[in-house]
């Protein structure tokens, strides 16, 4: 397999700060003291999200489909939806599509406003966050609002207390408690912003390049992600779960 290194070589990863991420058509990739569990390729079938554990990853699809590899790959139930993106919210994962959003441990199913492109959770459960990076009630109604995002939204990231709102120009906008963090200066680094992603402990998040570097806030740096060609940029990227 062919890897494209990073512009220049990373500072070794911090032990106990793992990460995985995977590319466009399924590439899975660690960061960190993990083992590595091997990828299934599926240009047609675009990969947004990745569960991952110390032995084992589990690959969510756009079409719902979830691949598992390793010996004791995370159990996840495949939702029968269209998925727009995977977010760890509360210690449980979830899938968003059309108007709702399902958890990947049992089914739990909740509905969220029209046009949600993310989600996050505010009071007792999962809302949707628009391409504003305003959060809404299932209804529409606003519950908070960022008040112009600098860009267009790249994801949002549930934390411990609150969440980030994070724009592809690298701005990083904590709301709801969460702790206030840099953004990312994209002006230093030739590749765009592809993917944002969770720490275990909700205080940070962790913001990846197309070609897989990693920039960390709140959390130490896990360091680069080398990735083949061939498989894509990063879409997604998540902590690897104790057990």
């Amino acid at each position: 397999m062919t890897f494209v290194p990073t512009a220049e070589l990373p500072s070794p990863p911090p032990t106990g700060a793992p990460h995985v991420a995977v590319s466009a058509a399924g590439g899975v990739f660690p960061v960190g003291a993990v083992g590595f569990w091997g990828s299934r390729l599926d240009p047609d079938d675009p990969a947004v999200g990745v569960i991952a554990a110390a032995r084992g990853t589990a690959v969510v699809r756009r079409s719902g489909r979830v691949d598992t590899a390793g010996p004791d790959a995370p159990v996840v139930r495949a939702p029968s939806i269209e998925v727009r993106a995977v977010r760890r919210l509360g210690g449980r994962w979830w899938a968003l599509g059309d108007r709702r959003v399902v958890a990947l441990d049992d089914g739990e199913s909740f509905g969220v406003a029209a046009g949600s492109i993310d989600v996050v959770r505010h009071g007792e459960g999962p809302v949707g966050v628009d391409p504003s990076g305003a959060v809404r009630s299932p209804d529409g109604a606003v519950l908070d609002d960022p008040g112009g995002l600098d860009g267009e939204l790249l994801g949002a990231i549930d934390g411990a207390e609150g969440w980030w709102i994070v724009a592809r120009s690298g701005t990083v906008l904590a709301r709801g408690g969460a702790a206030a963090h840099d953004g990312v200066d994209t002006s230093t680094y030739p590749h765009p912003l592809t993917a944002v992603g969770p720490t275990l402990d909700g205080r940070g998040l962790v913001i990846a390049t197309a070609d897989g570097r990693l920039h960390a806030r709140g959390t130490p740096y896990p360091g680069g992600l080398p990735r083949p060609a061939a498989s894509g940029a990063v879409t997604a990227v998540s902590p690897v779960e104790a057990g």
